[in-house]
């Protein structure tokens, strides 16, 4: 394993986590690189701490990094895409950074600043096989995973697996023992008042006025909105009986509760986060950067990812098993309808109104 390597956003001052970079020796003729391989040096990746980085190293860095055995991998935490953007900004005219992850509202507003460059078809063939969600105009970046908001419920409270969204208002066990994140991030809440503005018949593109009023009558049946602790260990612990959340880091607290949680998607349906991977304008390895990008969007990285944290993946030629389609709803052909499509220029546009608007007439009125 190679030393550890430290690195700070020169701008933002974010400490890098050590690199986890392993460097074949030798490998097998499946492993070693084409002949003239020059994806070498130091790609510097962006990307969100803790378990979403730990099973992203297994299951797309490590295996990339056998392939080039000349490339070192280092990492910059961001714990949210907005730090992530602000440090991008500060460090726009000298980036230290090749490629960010970043949810696609927060990476369209980078791509409006001019920080990303059009990935190259040619260099990132895999853009061909992504689903039509997963494509950014102009190929500034790409949608790498998708994610859905999905219900949580702890199984000794709730005995029955909810089937609608409605639980949270009718159900005497949510009554005081419902979780849902709030303030600072609310990214969750905003997907959420999306659903339950259609829920009332609305049009999200128009109004969310439907879904702030409804939300604001859930409010005191809601025991914290406090993001820490949050409604995942919550729901685990049985602290909470329901809670609101994305589903790939629902499954994940479902997989190790021994069946005391389970996450599902409502009949009334759910929204998509996109996770996006985007090669920063003149980055120090855009070849490599490139590259990593172009693997990260294959089959084999998608599938991988998947099988580790539930993500859905974004390339159309994945097949994932049943079982894991259970797990995976945004995946699942025959549930394709719950998903609500999003007009993300009147999401990018309105977040922060929106943000604004659950912060003073929903979580204030509790």
């Amino acid at each position: 394993m190679t030393s550890p390597r430290w690195r700070l956003f020169k701008g933002a001052a974010l400490l890098a986590l050590p690199a986890l970079a392993l460097t074949a020796c030798g490998g097998s003729a499946s492993t070693q690189p084409a002949n003239g391989d020059d994806v070498s040096g130091e790609l510097v990746f962006s990307v969100y701490p803790g378990v979403f980085q730990d099973n992203y190293v297994k299951s797309v860095v490590e295996p990339f990094e056998k392939l080039h055995p000349n490339l070192k991998i280092s990492f910059v935490q961001a714990r949210t895409s907005a730090e992530s953007l602000a440090a991008l900004r500060a460090d726009k005219n000298n980036p230290g950074v090749d490629v960010s992850l970043l949810d696609l509202a927060v990476a369209r507003t980078a791509n409006a600043e001019g920080i990303f460059q059009a990935l190259d078809p040619a260099a990132v063939p895999n853009l061909k096989d992504l689903d039509p969600k997963a494509r950014i105009n102009g190929d500034f970046g790409a949608g790498v995973t998708f994610d859905s908001v999905a219900l949580m419920y702890n199984t000794k409270a709730v005995k029955s697996a909810p089937e609608s969204w409605n639980a949270l208002w009718e159900d005497p066990a949510a009554n005081g023992k419902t979780a849902i994140i709030g303030p600072p991030d609310l990214t969750s809440t905003v997907g959420l008042t999306v659903i339950t503005t259609q829920m009332e018949g609305g049009d999200y593109k128009k109004s969310v006025d439907q879904g702030i009023a409804k939300l604001a009558k859930l409010s005191s049946r809601v025991e914290t909105w406090n993001p820490q602790p949050d409604p995942y260990t919550m729901v685990q612990n049985g602290s909470a009986s329901y809670g609101v959340g994305w589903n790939a880091r629902s499954q994940l607290f479902a997989d190790q509760s021994n069946g005391a949680m389970k996450a599902v998607l409502p009949k009334e349906g759910t929204v998509l986060q996109v996770n996006t991977l985007n090669q920063v304008k003149g980055s120090p390895n855009p070849k490599a950067a490139a590259a990593f990008i172009n693997y990260a969007l294959g089959t084999e990285a998608q599938g991988s990812f998947a099988k580790l944290m539930a993500y859905a993946p974004t390339n159309t030629k994945v097949q994932l098993p049943a079982d894991l389609l259970a797990k995976i709803p945004a995946a699942d052909p025959a549930k394709s309808s719950r998903v609500i499509p999003l007009d993300w220029d009147v999401v990018v546009k309105q977040r922060d109104s929106w943000a604004t608007r659950l912060k003073t007439e929903v979580v204030a009125a509790k």
